[in-house]
Order: C-alpha cells, then sequence, then structure tokens
C-alpha cells in the first residue's frame, strides 16, 4: 500500500513540475505583458522568481517586485502572494499587518490563495489574530469552492476531527477527494486505495 502511495505522490509531482517550468523565452512574454500592465503576467514572473526553475535563477526581490506590480494591477492572487512574502519576511521585512491586509483584501475579492492563508492565519492564530477554527474552515471551504487543493486538505481535516464545525466524516471524505483530484498528495493519502484508483481513473 505505501508502495502505492509514493507512486501516485511521484505522477502527482511530475505533473505539477511539467506544468511548471518556464522556459527564458517564456519569461520574456510575461515581462512584456507585465510592462503593458498585465497583473497575471505579473504574478507569473514573481512565482519563477520565487521558486527558480532550470533556465532561471531564484531572486525574491524580483519576486516582490513583480507580485507588487501585479497586485497594483489587480490581480488579487499576486496580492495574496506579496502578504505571503510580508509575512514570512521574503524579499522584504517581516510585517504582518500588511500581509493579513492584503490576504483580506484579495479574498473578497474572490482571490482563492488569500481565502487559504487567512484560514491558516486563523487556525494558528497568526497575524494577530486570535485562533478561530470556526473562521479558519469558512475560509478553506471558501478556497476549496474555487478548487485550491490546499484549503480542501485543511477543511476536510477540520470535518474529520470536528474542529470549528461538528464532525462528518463524510463531508471529510468528500473534501479529500477533491483536494486529491486537485493535486494533492497528502489528501491523496487519506483515501482508500481502491477508491484512489477509481479517482485517478477518472481524472484521466
Amino acid at each position: 500500500m505505501k508502495v502505492f502511495y509514493i507512486f501516485v505522490s511521484l505522477l502527482l509531482l511530475s505533473q505539477a513540475v511539467c506544468a511548471f517550468n518556464p522556459s527564458s523565452s517564456d519569461v520574456k512574454n510575461h515581462i512584456a505583458g507585465c510592462n503593458k500592465h498585465d497583473g497575471f503576467d505579473c504574478m507569473l514572473l514573481g512565482e519563477i522568481y520565487e521558486n527558480g526553475t532550470e533556465a532561471i535563477s531564484k531572486d525574491t526581490s524580483k519576486a516582490f517586485m513583480y507580485y507588487q506590480k501585479g497586485c497594483n494591477f489587480g490581480e488579487n492572487d499576486a496580492c495574496s502572494a506579496l502578504g505571503y512574502l510580508y509575512e514570512m519576511g521574503v524579499g522584504t521585512d517581516a510585517d504582518p499587518k500588511k500581509a493579513l491586509k492584503l490576504y483580506t483584501q484579495s479574498c473578497e475579492k474572490d482571490g482563492v490563495k488569500g481565502c487559504f492563508l487567512l484560514g491558516k492565519a486563523y487556525d494558528a492564530g497568526a497575524l494577530g489574530l486570535n485562533i478561530d477554527p470556526r473562521k479558519a474552515l469558512e475560509y478553506f471551504d471558501k478556497a476549496c469552492g474555487n478548487d485550491y487543493a490546499d484549503a480542501c486538505k485543511y477543511a476536510a481535516s477540520h470535518y474529520e476531527t470536528g474542529t470549528g464545525t461538528q464532525k462528518n466524516l463524510e463531508q471529510a471524505k468528500i473534501l479529500y477527494e477533491s483536494g486529491c483530484l486537485l493535486g494533492d498528495d497528502e489528501a491523496c493519502q487519506k483515501l482508500s486505495p481502491d477508491l484512489l484508483r477509481k479517482l485517478l481513473k477518472g481524472s484521466n
């Protein structure tokens, strides 16, 4: 059984790598788009420089710059990514208040990552917030409903353990399935091998 889960994890990882491996020419195209005030292109540049690729060296200062541009140009997920850099103090000085403001701004405009990160902040009592598992679940559910895999897994865990809500194992199973189909290997590991095979077969 363990070997099967390892196989699934490697499959999901390989899909993620293939999906995000931009070339130098891709970067040039994104720079051109960003210079024309395309917030999505700016956000993609932020992701590229935050993580680095085979062709592009990691540069968190550039990541911060491009996320900031993307946010200023109205790309909600760029705002949440910028907030995360403020929260962690990456590419800039740590500033929890700015992080919270950016997460909230992003989530209010349906930026799914902002909702997820707000959920995590309420779960942990971070960014000056009081621990509030019920509010955390609200944000996880919202992000999961917009296909954010990690949020589905976190929401499922709340339903599984009855944290911030009544325990609901059927709902937990549904959300783990959603997280798995969206590419979260930890969510996949919560499912039985037979169900996992059916899900993977149905997604192909």
